[in-house]
């Protein structure tokens, strides 16, 4: 897979579609890649990484009122938002907008990410990495107060990785990495707890018991 080649580290009905603020009118199908329009571009024009330079004034993913609401639309959003959060930290090792996202435990994705193997990234850098998530489903199912939702994560590299200074081409079958899985979260105090997320790392291991959250 494109991050083993580098060694890296029941009832949908009752979530209702609201308006999002990228379309600002209503829908019920929210299939497809999750995406965000809102990022902070304020550090400057964009300029993608090199052999011998990281990408410069990479656009900040910004979080919306929407990702905080109990709803489709709201889901939808925070899902975006975060693979928008990773494609950010991969590429600048700022894993600051993961503040913004809650985790099993009530632990921020920042924090979890300061203790983390992601430090790794600190002496490498991908060409250019992207961090998508597709949902399956027009809208999420319901078992409680658990919310599931089926999903794709891809994973793309570019065509080169720089690790302590050398840059090594990525053969073709590792530049791409994709793993279906499924989204959990709950909905506690005006905002999403994400329980479970659809990539190859257990949440429930490394921040704590999905069957005993807090919020």
């Amino acid at each position: 897979s494109a991050l083993a080649f580098v060694g890296c580290a029941s009832n949908a009905g009752s979530v209702k579609p609201l308006p999002t603020a990228a379309t600002a009118s209503y829908r019920n199908d929210f299939s497809g890649e999750a995406k965000i329009d809102e990022y902070d571009t304020s550090a400057g024009e964009y300029r993608k990484a090199t052999r011998t330079e990281r990408a410069k004034n990479v656009p900040k993913p910004v979080k919306t009122a929407m990702m905080t609401e109990k709803s489709s639309a709201g889901l939808y959003s925070l899902f975006g938002f975060l693979g928008a959060a990773f494609t950010y930290g991969i590429m600048t090792n700022d894993f600051s907008p993961f503040k913004e996202i809650t985790f099993v435990g009530g632990i921020n994705g920042a924090e979890a990410f300061e203790e983390s193997s992601v430090k790794e990234l600190e002496n490498m850098w991908f060409e250019d990495p992207k961090m998508t998530f597709t949902l399956k489903d027009p809208t999420p199912t319901q078992n409680g107060d658990v919310y599931t939702w089926a999903a794709t994560t891809t994973f793309s590299t570019g065509n080169f990785v720089v690790y302590e200074g050398t840059a090594v081409d990525i053969p073709s079958e590792a530049k791409k990495d994709v793993h279906d899985g499924e989204f959990k979260a709950r909905y506690n105090n005006g905002r999403w707890l994400l329980i479970d997320i659809p990539t190859n790392t257990d949440l429930s291991s490394s921040f704590g018991s999905a069957g005993n959250l807090s919020a």
